[in-house]
């Protein structure tokens, strides 16, 4: 549930777009590409998700990465895109042209580093600082800020 509600962020709250500025060298994006049978939150609401396959490419010193999913709870299977290239960029998230989601992405030491923040009607309802880094074989996502005036702390593994 913490990938399906980092995706429904993302169509509703929060993208799932990394992006690297060509300020950064590939060589500061770290590689996250793995293939993982499970991810588990540590909301224990969260069903997880399955058959977690993340891919990446850096062209002209912006890497792209892309990450599949299978979700637990309703079988379906989806796909998020994260262009590393630390512009901030706003994507229609409702009915309204002032329903925004802004997503700002960058890569720092080991780790990309996600900025969502949400704006319906003009007034700020959702943001959330995210930070995806591996660890042995493991990649761990963690989460923290507000949605609609609720402190969100979670953190998720896939392995």
């Amino acid at each position: 549930m913490f990938l399906k509600t980092t995706m429904a962020l993302s169509a509703i709250f929060m993208a799932q777009s990394f992006t690297l500025s060509s300020a950064f060298a590939d060589a500061s994006c770290p590689s996250l590409a793995g293939k993982y049978a499970k991810c588990q939150s540590d909301d224990p609401e969260d069903k997880g998700s399955r058959d977690v396959v993340i891919t990446e490419k850096t062209e002209n010193n912006i890497t792209t990465y892309s990450l599949e999913s299978t979700d637990n709870e309703t079988d379906e299977r989806s796909t998020l895109l994260f262009i590393a290239d630390g512009i901030s960029r706003s994507e229609n998230v409702g009915g309204e042209p002032d329903d925004l989601l802004v997503t700002t992405v960058n890569c720092a030491q080991d780790s990309i580093k996600v900025s969502n923040k949400i704006v319906i009607q003009n007034q700020e309802v959702a943001s959330l600082e995210s930070t995806g880094f591996k660890q042995g074989n493991k990649f761990i996502y963690n989460s923290q800020g507000s949605v609609l005036g609720e402190e969100v702390k979670q953190s998720m593994v896939c392995e």
